[in-house]
């Protein structure tokens, strides 16, 4: 079959530049990343759910924590760069990303930490109300996203204490 001047045969796309499912290898993280990215997953997902309670004689209703507090969607924003930066990790290596100067340990960190920051903060700013008969009160969303920012830190915070204080 004769090709077309005008139509040239297309080079093989390169491998690294595109994802692709069957290049995503999670050997390549480590037990705390997978772990960390899950917690991840399931504080974005809490975000959603109902974080507050909110009840008058007669009639209840729910808030979610996006929903009430704004700020919570900078962990919204944290929780999506932490997996999509395991995801480049289990797709291309660490030492194909432009960040390989920078150990992964500290990156996930700080995110970790911001994420529980960000959570913690509503447990000390309930919404309040002047209105008599009318009660705020915490809901399971609040406390499954506080549980998974704490494990996303401790699972990312632990390892990275052994290997400082072994010298590595």
């Amino acid at each position: 079959m004769r090709q077309s001047p005008s139509n040239p045969p297309m080079a093989p796309e390169d491998e690294t530049s595109t994802f692709h499912l069957e290049n995503v290898n999670l050997r390549r993280l480590t037990v705390a990343d997978k772990v960390a990215g899950a917690a991840s997953l399931v504080l974005l997902i809490s975000l959603f759910l109902p974080w507050y309670t909110v009840s008058v004689p007669g009639a209840s209703d729910t808030l979610s924590g996006a929903g009430i507090h704004r700020f919570l969607w900078l962990s919204v924003l944290l929780s999506v760069v932490v997996l999509t930066y395991l995801i480049v990790h289990a797709t291309v290596g660490w030492d194909s990303t432009p960040m390989n100067r920078l150990s992964r340990e500290p990156v996930l960190l700080s995110l970790s930490a911001v994420q529980l920051v960000l959570v913690i903060i509503p447990f000390f700013d309930v919404p309040d109300t002047l209105i008599r008969n009318v009660t705020v009160g915490f809901a399971y969303g609040a406390y499954v996203g506080l549980v998974a920012a704490i494990a996303a830190l401790v699972m990312v915070l632990v390892p990275y204490v052994r290997s400082v204080l072994s010298g590595r």
